[in-house]
């Protein structure tokens, strides 16, 4: 009996070590997932193997999202990385809905130095983050909030107010380094000053995905960062 009470306290503590927020760190590494003592088997989630430390890192970042049902799929598609709930999260509750995050693994000619395959760990971490990101903000919304977020893509405007949104919660979570490495390498590796998206080149008034200036600027503004 006491031995089994004391499993119980031992239990207790790593769960709520597992549940609270990680400090953020500015170089992660495939040893990180151990370092943290958790388990890495995640609930309800499908992982590709291709970047299963990765992703692993990057959901321990988010701490809300234990039990999601996320899918992490590898395939050729444009767009680097896509985060989207599935058709039927419009009509059930964020505890039924699940989600998916497809990394492209062949783009468009222009896109493959930035695909998740050719950028460093600590950057591949970074932009997962942002990925995961969009899944934390849907999980707290009801239903209607899909309907608007169709309209929102036929609106520049409003998508680059949503994925600026998504760098800062990403920050906020604490991947601010790695987001930052992310946003370097896409600016290097395109050899442009600001990257707008998969559908759009060159550079334009709004930031989209936050430069590394501005990254910086809002880590410098929060205590986690001190």
């Amino acid at each position: 009996m006491k031995k089994w009470v004391i499993l119980c306290a031992i239990g207790t503590i790593v769960s709520t070590f597992c549940k609270a927020q990680i400090a953020p760190k500015q170089v992660l590494d495939t040893s990180f997932i151990q370092q943290q003592g958790c388990d890495s088997s995640f609930i309800n989630k499908t992982i590709d193997n291709t970047f299963s430390n990765q992703i692993k890192t990057a959901l321990l970042f988010y701490p809300e999202l234990k039990t999601a049902k996320i899918t992490f799929k590898v395939k050729k598609k444009i767009t680097p990385l896509a985060a989207r709930p599935t058709i039927w999260a419009i009509f059930q509750k964020p505890q039924n809905r699940r989600y998916l995050i497809v990394i492209s693994s062949r783009t468009l000619k222009f896109l493959e130095p930035i695909l998740l395959k050719n950028l460093s760990f600590n950057a591949q971490v970074g932009v997962l983050g942002h990925e995961i990101s969009h899944i934390a903000e849907y999980n707290q919304k009801k239903g209607g909030y899909f309907l608007k977020l169709l309209f929102w893509q036929l609106s520049k405007k409003k998508m680059d107010i949503f994925e600026n949104n998504t760098d800062r919660r990403a920050i906020e979570h604490g991947l601010g380094y790695q987001l930052m490495d992310w946003s370097t390498e896409v600016r290097q590796n395109l050899k442009i000053k600001q990257w707008n998206g998969a559908n759009t080149e060159g550079v334009q008034a709004r930031e989209r995905y936050m430069s590394p200036q501005t990254i910086e600027t809002i880590m410098n503004s929060l205590e986690m960062y001190k």
